[in-house]
């Protein structure tokens, strides 16, 4: 059962004719809607995941920012605010969260603590997407009348209030009505929406778009300037959307535009770029437990060996402009746990040689796998300059072009996973545990976000031991001394921290991704789409 309104089901039959997507398109594209022109179109790289509890990448993230509600939200820096809570204390070893009594779901269900409860369990029991900022040291959730949840710890957490903001709250009735075998209807809900969002799905095409459409039942009330729906499009190429945007046929890029489209756009009539401050960093992933890069030596050979102003220019988009500045370790500057004092990277091929002079294996005798995002034109250039980088120090270089879907499959294995990976990652939550802990815990290992296989039991003792200090200032220290310990040991190239860049038509108005004082540290956190104007 997919919830579709009435109009937009009669008007999505109508169809879209000579949209070719992943190639250039012609540039007449019949509207899918009879009021396409109140839609605000989005495209992204990877096929999007609308079950919430599997959802895990940046596409997915903005599906689920719109169709599903959590207890708490993002509110600027390391803070969260309430949402579908009200308010929460703590109780001992637990705590409670107040619930709003006016929530209702896409079906006309009204919003209980049971459905707390049970989205709590199905995220945490079915173990995927991001499940990860559950740690062990939550115990159970309990529901004590309708609009009360206790959660009860097994211990000292202090990342729990973030992690909450990454549990999407579904309908249950409606979910166990799908339940298959214990399959948590898995399946159905990565079809189906059972959310209350302030948009609702009409239909989703993993390899062609996702459309949803305005939840005039949102409790919060979408404003009537907003859009009226979304249309988030998958694998448009760069030509495409450059020309969509110039002609209005679309309204906000992917990130993963060349820097020479974001320059056109910045300069055109009807065109515009958003520079979205962001706590996201650009990971070059080594695979520590491949030869030669199982030798920290080597890798920290590599480290040294990157020419990181070469790597940033090819980021620049206009005068002024530049996706990419200098960073100084795991933790993206603004975060808790970066050391401004620490110096940021930067090539040294001296220390290089020096430090391959004590590995082990000789670099003629190995071939090193440099791979790159299909479709993203700039990580080829990176993989280029690598190429050359690591040539320089007698290294065998093989660019490989991976499609998303395959990179996240070829990780899972490190006998086959490249030697380097390249990835941008941000926080989930405003904690920085979100991104620490699953790229760098021994548990998480085989991950997109953890390529490096790391398996060092230093680090691991310092992130379980981060999540259960709960003096901010002790939590700082040990965020300080576990990123001098991953720079020791060098299972990641940190090219540069983050500006995020979105070519968009002038049309739209997105406030969060223009104004830094809205910009919220997850990304996808920006693209609530309520919280847009549509301009006529």
């Amino acid at each position: 059962m997919k919830i579709i309104g009435s109009a937009a089901r009669t008007a999505y039959m109508l169809g879209v004719s000579a949209l070719c997507l992943g190639g250039v398109l012609s540039t007449t594209v019949t509207p899918a809607f009879a009021n396409e022109d109140r839609y605000v179109r989005i495209d992204e790289k990877p096929s999007g995941e609308i079950d919430p509890h599997k959802a895990r990448d940046f596409a997915d993230s903005i599906l689920i920012e719109n169709l599903y509600d959590t207890l708490v939200v993002p509110a600027g820096g390391s803070s969260v605010g309430p949402h579908l809570a009200t308010g929460w204390t703590t109780d001992g070893n637990s705590v409670v969260f107040e619930l709003r009594d006016d929530v209702t779901f896409h079906t006309g269900n009204k919003m209980t603590a049971a459905d707390v409860v049970y989205s709590f369990n199905r995220m945490r029991d079915m173990g995927l997407g991001r499940s990860f900022v559950l740690g062990s040291q939550i115990g159970e959730a309990v529901a004590e009348g309708d609009y009360t949840v206790r959660f009860t710890m097994n211990e000292p957490f202090a990342p729990f209030l973030a992690a909450m903001s990454q549990v999407p709250i579904v309908d249950s009735a409606l979910v166990e009505q799908h339940v298959t075998n214990g399959d948590f209807a898995s399946e159905w809900l990565s079809e189906n929406d059972a959310g209350s969002g302030a948009y609702q799905l009409v239909s989703h095409k993993p390899q062609e778009e996702t459309v949803m459409e305005r939840f005039d039942g949102y409790f919060l009330g979408v404003p009537e300037q907003a859009p009226d729906g979304m249309r988030f499009r998958y694998g448009l190429a760069a030509p495409t959307v450059r020309t969509l945007l110039e002609t209005a046929g679309h309204d906000i890029s992917s990130p993963w535009l060349p820097p020479e489209v974001l320059v056109e756009l910045s300069q055109g009539e009807n065109t515009k770029i958003l520079a979205v401050p962001a706590t996201t960093q650009m990971f070059f992933k080594l695979n520590t437990q491949r030869a030669p890069l199982d030798d920290v030596h080597c890798r920290r050979a590599l480290s040294y060996a990157l020419d990181y102003e070469a790597v940033r220019s090819v980021m620049k988009v206009a005068e002024g402009i530049n996706a990419a500045s200098p960073s100084n370790g795991p933790i993206p500057k603004g975060l808790m746990g970066n050391d401004p004092s620490v110096a940021d990277f930067g090539q040294d091929l001296e220390r290089a040689k020096e430090e391959l002079a004590q590995c082990k294996y000789a670099p003629a005798d190995y071939t090193l796998e440099v791979a790159w995002i299909s479709g993203i034109a700039f990580e080829e250039r990176f993989a280029l300059l690598m190429q050359a980088n690591f040539g320089q120090l007698g290294f065998n270089v093989e660019i490989v072009s991976t499609p998303w879907a395959k990179f996240a499959e070829l990780v899972t294995d490190p006998a086959v996973n490249p030697h380097v990976n390249q990835v941008m990652a941000s926080p989930v939550t405003p904690d920085t545990d979100s991104l620490l802990y699953n790229s760098y815990h021994s548990s998480r290992a085989g991950t997109w976000q953890s390529a490096e296989w790391l398996d060092d039991a230093e680090v691991d003792r310092m992130l379980d031991e981060a999540r259960g200090a709960s003096d901010p200032a002790v939590r700082e220290q040990i965020y300080r001394d576990l990123s001098a310990r991953i720079v020791e040991l060098a299972p990641t190239i940190f090219p540069y921290n983050l500006m995020t860049v979105f070519g968009a038509n002038n049309r739209i108005s997105a406030p969060r991704l223009e104004d830094p004082a809205q910009t919220l540290p997850a990304i996808s956190s920006n693209f609530a789409v309520r919280k847009m104007v549509l301009r006529d």
